[in-house]
Parts: structure tokens; C-alpha cells; sequence
């Protein structure tokens, strides 16, 4: 919820003993320390959260889950010298997800391939980037 022509929606949940909108007044107040009370109110958004009662499926032993060997993780396709919590790390290596996906592809009458990376590193995305800090 935020007051109409202001940026700062807050999130409240919904009080047994106040309306919504007597809530967000009361957290708006202690967040910003005044109130806006000639301008309206307006929803941005809601969320619900639903409890669908069910039986809890049963998770295999851990010797009944699969494994396999970690296929040895393909050369970077660079590096970059990188800032982190506690200094400079000189050659973090750069991968290009579209590049690990093609050199890693299941192939035919194979199982897929599966590789870990270790931090520090950064994984390049179409629609974002990814850094794995260290000793992720």
C-alpha cells in the first residue's frame, strides 16, 4: 500500500484487530514519522498465501538417491579482476551460462552432465548476471 503520488509502498499483513488501512496509516507513521491524510491510499499489490492439506510425500533414504560424478567444469570464458567483501580478487573467472549449457548438453544414451562452480566467479545470463562470492 502508498499514499497516491508517493514512491514508498509497504507491505503490511492483515491485523485481527485494525482495517488495512488503519494499519498502513500506523506503519507509515513509524517508518516516515508523519502521515499524508488528505491524499487516498492505494493498493499496489497483494500476496496470498494458501495451506493445501495433504499427506507430506515421504523423501527417499540417502542411499536410494543417485549420483554421479562431477564432469570436469569446461575453461572460463575469461576473467575479471573483481572487488569482494574482503579485497580484490585479481582473475575471477567469467563464464557465459549459453556457453556451459552447449559444451555440457546431455548427449544421446547419456546421463547429463553436471558440474560445480566454486566462488569467486561470475556467471554472465542472457537477462542477468550471477556472482558467486567466495567459498560458495
Amino acid at each position: 500500500m502508498r499514499y497516491q503520488g508517493t514512491d514508498n509502498a509497504i507491505m503490511i499483513l492483515q491485523s485481527p484487530s485494525e482495517t488495512y488501512g488503519t494499519t498502513f496509516r500506523n506503519h507509515y507513521q513509524r517508518e516516515f514519522g508523519f502521515q499524508l491524510h488528505d491524499r487516498p491510499i492505494l493498493l499496489d499489490d497483494y500476496r496470498v498465501r494458501a495451506i493445501v492439506p495433504g499427506p507430506t510425500p515421504e523423501q527417499p533414504p540417502e542411499n536410494d538417491i543417485p549420483t554421479r560424478s562431477l564432469t570436469p567444469l569446461p575453461a572460463p570464458h575469461s576473467t575479471s579482476r573483481s572487488y569482494f567483501e574482503h579485497g580484490w580478487v585479481e582473475e575471477t573467472p567469467v563464464y557465459y551460462i549459453e556457453e556451459l549449457k552447449d559444451r555440457m548438453e546431455k548427449q544421446e544414451g547419456t546421463e547429463p552432465c553436471v558440474a560445480q562452480i566454486n566462488g569467486p566467479a561470475i556467471l554472465i545470463q542472457p537477462i542477468s548476471t550471477v556472482v558467486l562470492e567466495i567459498g560458495c
